[in-house]
């Protein structure tokens, strides 16, 4: 009696083991064209490119979209948590200039510095813009005020705000004129 419920007892013990096990089973594929693009979403910008018979591991699924993880590796020296620098000035309405924009991430925040110039033909107390961070989609993902005081003609300020979010999901950026006194 007491060696048959020991070999239910290893029996069900046995059992979840090897459900656990399942469930836990990577789901690896390799990619079977020449070249596949590796998407940041369904139908979004390319960011890679997966050559014939690279491994993939299943992470997620919709209908038409299979959501992979891709292990490898580059060089320290070729990463960084920064967006390269946006070189062009861009003039703002009423006669504000940005340039010098950087945006860093670090743990769920993006730092965003730069430089305004004033170039409207007045002086200001205080200045507000508003910075809007979009995805590849171009849907809003963040926003941040910067405030500038004592802002006098062709004066060039430097400014440093921080929003939430990561900046791997930012593609592009606004800055725009909110008022000023």
């Amino acid at each position: 009696m007491i060696n048959i419920k020991k070999k239910i007892i290893f029996s069900i013990i046995l059992f979840i083991l090897l459900l656990t096990l399942t469930a836990w089973a990577k789901q690896l594929f390799f990619i079977k064209v020449n070249q596949e693009k590796l998407r940041i979403e369904p139908n979004g910008r390319a960011i890679a490119t997966l050559p014939k018979n690279t491994q993939v591991e299943i992470i997620g699924s919709t209908d038409k979209w299979i959501k992979v993880k891709v292990e490898g590796w580059i060089s320290k020296e070729s990463i960084s948590n920064d967006l390269p620098d946006d070189k062009d000035e861009k003039i703002i309405s009423p006669g504000f200039v940005y340039r010098a924009i950087k945006l860093r991430g670090n743990n769920g925040r993006i730092n965003i510095s730069g430089k305004l110039t004033n170039q409207t033909g007045k002086d200001y107390q205080l200045t507000t813009f508003i910075i809007r961070l979009y995805n590849n989609s171009g849907s809003p993902i963040g926003t941040s005020y910067i405030h500038i005081n004592n802002f006098a003609n062709n004066q060039t300020k430097p400014f440093n705000v921080t929003t939430a979010g990561y900046l791997s999901q930012v593609d592009d950026y606004s800055i725009e004129f909110e008022g000023g006194i």
